[in-house]
């Protein structure tokens, strides 16, 4: 009966400390073009949107996104994925990215392929295959992989969005 008690003291204890720490932590934001937005030592901003010339399938258009990426730490390098970053549509949609190259670019440069040092930035080309009617697209950052880490994220990050629009 008496460790049952304890058990129950520690775990309403350690509930109590995550609480305290995503209200201290979490931090909402919503950013237009040219606006960084942090995760923890990480900034992104959005540097310019277009669809795409050629249509990607029927009915959908590539839009095509520079995001600019930087590593605020002082010593711990940053590798980016782009799969941190998400296409909203203003229906709730969510789109991944279906590329994310710069062929324009010599080998070692583009920045998926290394880490970004301590201090340094690299601009990301990420393409998103969306349908051509899409209204209010907001890119969403978010290191959780599925549906439960993700809302970790929000609880204890907050919520990361950049408006392509307006």
């Amino acid at each position: 009966m008496r460790a049952g008690r304890v058990l129950a003291f520690a775990a309403a204890g350690l509930l109590g400390l995550l609480v305290l720490f995503a209200a201290l932590n979490r931090r909402d934001q919503d950013a237009a073009r040219g606006e960084e937005i942090r995760y923890d030592d990480f900034g992104f901003s959005l540097l310019d949107h277009r669809r795409s010339a050629v249509p990607s399938a029927a009915g959908k258009v590539l839009l095509l996104v520079d995001l600019r990426v930087s590593n605020h730490a002082k010593r711990v390098p940053f590798r980016f994925d782009p799969a941190t970053v998400r296409l909203l549509g203003g229906d709730g949609r969510e789109f991944q990215a279906v590329s994310a190259s710069r062929p324009d670019l010599p080998p070692g440069r583009d920045p998926f392929e290394r880490a970004l040092p301590p201090g340094g930035s690299c601009v990301a080309e990420l393409g998103f295959d969306v349908p051509s009617d899409l209204r209010e697209p907001r890119l969403r950052i978010s290191f959780g992989r599925n549906g439960f880490l993700d809302l970790l994220d929000d609880v204890f990050w907050g919520r990361k969005r950049i408006r392509l629009e307006g």
